[in-house]
């Protein structure tokens, strides 16, 4: 299996690991990274009814756009896993600014072990995280 590091850059369409540790800086400008949540919520809606009752799952979260987004406008409850810190703490920022930090959380962990040990989702959302 890659490192965690190379298995991100990838993710972000790099391909040195050594990209890892400056990622936050790269994209500190932008908080809707791959995945649109325009389109998730649409694709929720679509296919879910009583949306307060739903239980998501975000892997490769980013800085936490779609779930936090996602939380915000259908009162779901969201929780998401992505392994830069710089962006879960973000995520967390963003979670409290739209004010749904209670039904949306965050963690700093490698998707690749932890989905193995989560149920209990009605969604999954693995946006764009290529070779994972």
């Amino acid at each position: 299996m890659k490192s965690i590091e190379e298995s991100v850059v990838i993710a972000m369409d790099g391909s040195d690991k050594e990209l890892f540790p400056y990622l936050p800086y790269i994209l500190q400008d932008i908080w809707e990274i791959g995945t649109s949540s325009e389109v998730i919520i649409d694709l929720v809606q679509k296919h879910t009814k009583d949306y307060s009752k739903l239980k998501v799952l975000d892997l490769g979260c980013g800085k936490g756009a779609v779930s936090v987004k996602l939380a915000h406008k259908l009162k779901c409850k969201c929780y998401g896993i992505d392994a830069i810190k710089e962006f879960i703490d973000e995520a967390n920022l963003k979670a409290k600014e739209f004010k749904v930090g209670s039904i949306c959380k965050f963690e700093v962990n490698d998707i690749r072990l932890k989905a193995e040990k989560l149920s209990y989702f009605d969604i999954i959302i693995l946006g764009k995280c290529y070779n994972i």
